[in-house]
């Protein structure tokens, strides 16, 4: 195998000081062999997030540390994707946790296969001291994933949670920026990456998601009103998504 691609990990922050170092060090142990470049957007936390951080960064070069006023998961995706230099980028979230090999069996699937633009997997649900509830979330919310062409998928609704993907940076330029709406970062770029590559999946979890109360999704009711905006803006562009994966289907990157 050639050498490994530079990777950039995004950790989104926000007031999650106290799980922070458990999701970098996950991120730092990994056998990837290629470089890793993790940066840490901490989207105007008032809690020690910044400390945290800043302990690594002194501690690692592989480790950047961005601060900003809130402007949520958009514009904290945002800012990440505009600091990446990776020709591989990938989410975290700074409550989660990477498990061994996420990064190295992600990268090279994307640097054999190069007609796959995106690779996600399953995670497990834990509470917030890292304990397993929930083994697979693809089984709890009976989601089945797809490989290959995933666009008519995507544009159902979300299927990939972001802190499972990686994918190209040359498809950045397709959905940067994110509209501030789009406070699901994971669907918009999804759509998005599907309507010029293929998907493959890895069939297990490469991610802990902890529960603890807070979290966009799992921990309360979600405004569900970015996934109103998202199915309007799908229903709006359809056309567009579906002939430019026409044009690009069984091209390569």
């Amino acid at each position: 195998m050639s050498e490994l691609p530079r990777v950039s990990v995004l950790v989104l922050a926000h007031n999650y000081g106290r799980f922070l170092a458990d999701a970098i060090e996950s991120l730092l142990s990994q056998d990837y062999t290629g470089e890793l470049e993790l940066i840490v957007i901490d989207d105007g936390s008032t809690d020690d997030t910044r400390q945290v951080a800043s302990a690594y960064v002194e501690r690692s070069p592989s480790v950047r540390y961005i601060h900003q006023e809130n402007q949520g998961v958009a514009g904290a995706a945002n800012t990440g994707l505009a600091a990446a230099t990776g020709e591989l980028i990938a989410f975290h979230s700074a409550d989660d946790v990477a498990l061994p090999g996420k990064i190295r069996r992600q990268a090279e699937i994307l640097s054999e296969r190069p007609e796959v633009g995106l690779v996600y997997g399953d995670m497990a649900v834990t509470d917030a001291d890292l304990n397993v509830i929930t083994p697979s979330f693809w089984a709890s919310q009976g989601i089945v994933p797809v490989r290959g062409d995933a666009l008519e998928r995507a544009m159902i609704g979300p299927f990939v949670s972001g802190g499972t993907m990686m994918f190209r940076a040359c498809y950045r330029d397709s959905f940067y920026p994110l509209p501030l709406w789009a406070a699901w970062e994971d669907w918009w770029i999804t759509v998005h990456v599907a309507a010029l590559a293929e998907f493959e999946f890895i069939g297990e979890p490469v991610l802990l998601y902890r529960q603890h109360g807070a979290n966009m999704i799992l921990g309360g009711t979600p405004d569900l009103t970015p996934g109103v905006r998202m199915h309007e803006w799908i229903a709006e562009n359809r056309p567009a998504l579906e002939a430019r994966a026409e044009t690009t289907r069984g091209g390569s990157a």
